[in-house]
């Protein structure tokens, strides 16, 4: 059985990530301030600033690929500390790449969206990064950092959402969880972006891998849709209300920092590599659906 090393552990994607592999790999995840308990799934507390401690866990580990997914995703938290942005985001990207480099072990790296100026729509592989914002300057700044090391690493650029347990909810689950409550909510109509499930991301990165794919990878859906549009569809195949969603604008709004109105992707590289088609997003809500009380990720506890 293959081993699997996944840094950010309590976060979002790396939960998922265990759900869904914790059957057919032993997966072991990597925290470092908070702590998590999921079953037949290994946890490591580990400090990434230390390039000897990855390397010695990667030596007693053996993992076939480490996933790093650990980074400061907060927009407006990188704003206000451009130095915790670019330490967290790009030089910790760095230390496992480095370290993975010097262990000859296949490391798969998580970028964003976030790399453009939203001048255009689909934006490829090949395209220069333009960010606007810290947020998306650091995590441009871990590609470079990762692809001068020479090293064979994936990156992947991508826009997901799917269950996330209550202390770091997706922004599907904020839309579920507001409209089940009959909450109002407003989503803007002048975002757009090109969303991919959880689920459907997770297993497209392991296609690549099983190709031994290196380089840079869009991994995103096929539709390029607003937040409102996106809140819109998610609510129909719910069947929640969506008399409860607004539409919004992003200019009414204030931000400490400037955020692109397109970040839609073009997917049409990992089309080709992989030979066959992205499915549609009522299948990935579909995915979304049965995987809601398949995981239970919701009840997923974690403490500091």
């Amino acid at each position: 059985m293959q081993k699997i090393l996944i840094t950010g552990g309590t976060g979002l994607l790396a939960i998922n990530w265990a759900f869904a592999l914790r059957d057919k790999m032993h997966v072991t995840l990597i925290t470092h301030s908070r702590s998590i308990n999921i079953n037949k799934v290994s946890v490591l507390n580990l400090d990434l600033n230390s390039i000897k401690n990855i390397i010695s866990a990667i030596e007693n580990i053996k993992p076939d690929y480490v996933i790093h997914t650990a980074g400061l995703t907060s927009v407006e938290k990188c704003e206000l500390d451009p130095k915790e942005a670019f330490f967290v985001n790009a030089q910790l990207a760095e230390n496992v790449a480095l370290a993975c480099l010097k262990t000859n072990t296949q490391m798969v790296h998580i970028s964003t969206d976030h790399l453009y100026d939203g001048g255009k729509s689909f934006f490829s592989e090949q395209d220069n990064v333009c960010p606007l914002n810290i947020y998306g300057e650091s995590k441009a700044a871990a590609e470079k950092k990762i692809l001068d090391l020479g090293s064979e690493v994936l990156i992947i650029r991508t826009n997901f959402y799917g269950w996330g347990p209550r202390y770091r909810q997706s922004f599907s689950d904020n839309i579920i969880k507001n409209l089940r409550s009959g909450m109002p909510l407003k989503l803007f109509e002048d975002v757009f972006y090109t969303p991919i499930y959880i689920g459907t991301l997770i297993r497209l990165v392991h296609e690549l891998l099983v190709q031994k794919s290196n380089g840079i990878f869009n991994i995103v859906g096929n539709e390029r849709l607003s937040k409102y549009d996106f809140g819109m569809s998610l609510a129909k195949f719910f069947n929640l209300d969506t008399k409860h969603i607004t539409p919004s604008k992003i200019i009414d709004h204030e931000f400490l920092a400037k955020r692109p109105n397109d970040m839609s992707l073009n997917n049409a590289k990992i089309i080709k590599k992989l030979g066959f088609k992205i499915h549609s997003m009522d299948k990935d809500f579909e995915y979304l659906l049965q995987d809601e009380k398949k995981y239970n990720i919701s009840k997923i506890q974690s403490s500091n």
